[in-house]
C-alpha cells in the first residue's frame, strides 16, 4: 500500500534531519536511529546511526529538490 503526503518544507536542515530519523526510525520499527552528530561536527558523512539486526545502519541526508540525483553522486558518499 502507498500512501502519498505533502509535508511543509522544514525551517532549516536540522529540523528535516530531524523528520529523516523519524521516518526511518517508525518504517524499520526501530526506535535505536539517531542525529549521528551536530553542525560542524565532523561526522563521517553519515547524519542518522543506529544499530539494526543486520548491523549499523548510516543514512546521509542530501538536499536534492528536483529529485533526481546521480549514481555517481551516491557512490562518492558510500566511498566517504
Amino acid at each position: 500500500m502507498s500512501i502519498d503526503s505533502i509535508f511543509p518544507k522544514p525551517k532549516d536542515w536540522s529540523t528535516f534531519e530531524d523528520i529523516v530519523c523519524d521516518v526511518f526510525a517508525r518504517r524499520l520499527n526501530n526506535p535505536n536511529l539517531q542525529r549521528y552528530s551536530v553542525s560542524g561536527q565532523k561526522q563521517s558523512e553519515v547524519d542518522i546511526a543506529g544499530l539494526t539486526q543486520d548491523g549499523v545502519l548510516g543514512i546521509q541526508c542530501k538536499h536534492h529538490p528536483a529529485g533526481k540525483i546521480a549514481a555517481s553522486e551516491i557512490d562518492n558518499e558510500v566511498a566517504k
